[in-house]
């Protein structure tokens, strides 16, 4: 038992040392997991040690790609909470203020895209909505879940394993008429 004991210490300190090296040489590091998704310091060192093993030539050091990684997950978010800022301001029904709903998602645009909400679309932009997630299943090949043209995407419900990130991140979905889009697919539509 103290054998075992004393081999799994010396694996420890083992990756410690190589962990320090790394860190201390500055040898690159990869931006993202073997899935592609960034990671955010600090690192634990057998993690460390992994990408460590799979970086490439423009890879950089740890405490390089730690920023990077930091500052582009925090430009995501900005970009998402500004994004998620828009509300359809639409006159409601009954009271006649403005609608307080997320209007819905165009592509390339976000929720920025001068639309209201579901419930305050008028019936061309309803069609036109429509038009765009029929037209990204349909013709247009998905780099979130690795679906072909003319197959839905794989949400949360399905095979995770089929799930691939975008840009670092896992990619979200966008609902319409009953059809759930992953926005990397949405976004390669042409208006």
């Amino acid at each position: 038992m103290l054998a075992h004991t004393d081999a799994t210490l010396r694996s420890d300190i083992d990756t410690l040392e190589t962990a320090y090296e790394i860190i201390e040489l500055r040898k690159p590091v990869a931006a993202a997991s073997r899935k592609g998704i960034s990671w955010q310091g600090p690192l634990h060192a057998e993690r460390i040690v992994d990408l460590a093993k799979i970086a490439n030539d423009d890879d950089v050091d740890y405490y390089t790609q730690w920023r990077r990684n930091v500052e582009s997950i925090a430009q995501r978010a900005a970009i998402r909470d500004e994004d998620l800022k828009h509300r359809c301001g639409r006159p409601t029904k009954t009271t006649k203020s403005p609608c307080s709903n997320r209007p819905v998602y165009v592509p390339g645009r976000g929720h920025a895209g001068g639309l209201g909400c579901t419930r305050h679309l008028t019936a061309v932009e309803r069609e036109v909505v429509a038009r765009y997630f029929y037209d990204a299943v349909a013709h247009h090949d998905c780099p979130g879940c690795v679906a072909e043209s003319g197959i839905a995407c794989f949400t949360d419900g399905d095979d995770p394993r089929k799930l691939r990130s975008v840009d670092g991140a896992w990619p979200p979905t966008r609902a319409f008429a009953g059809e759930e889009v992953h926005t990397a697919r949405l976004d390669r539509v042409q208006l």
